[in-house]
């Protein structure tokens, strides 16, 4: 980010640095962000088509996304 080659970083960060700032954008268990050209329904279809990522504040490995797809007998693509 320092370069400008970022403009924007998820992350737990415990202090604050004295060239950038920080805010709270919200606060939210599980959130979807789709491409702006998506279709106003997103289906399951559509969903296991489209590639994925996955922001955590932890190791991965076994996600609650997953597991609850695979439950329905889906599976995503997570990059």
């Amino acid at each position: 980010m320092m370069d400008g080659e970022v403009d924007l970083a998820l992350g737990v960060s415990p202090e604050n640095s004295p060239n950038s700032k920080r805010s709270v954008l919200f606060e939210q268990r599980s959130v979807c962000v789709v491409a702006d050209d998506a279709s106003a329904k997103l289906t399951m279809e559509t969903y296991q088509q489209r590639p994925h990522i996955l922001v955590a504040m932890k190791e991965l490995g076994d996600n609650e996304i997953d597991v609850a797809l695979a439950i329905w007998g889906f599976r995503g693509k997570l990059h």
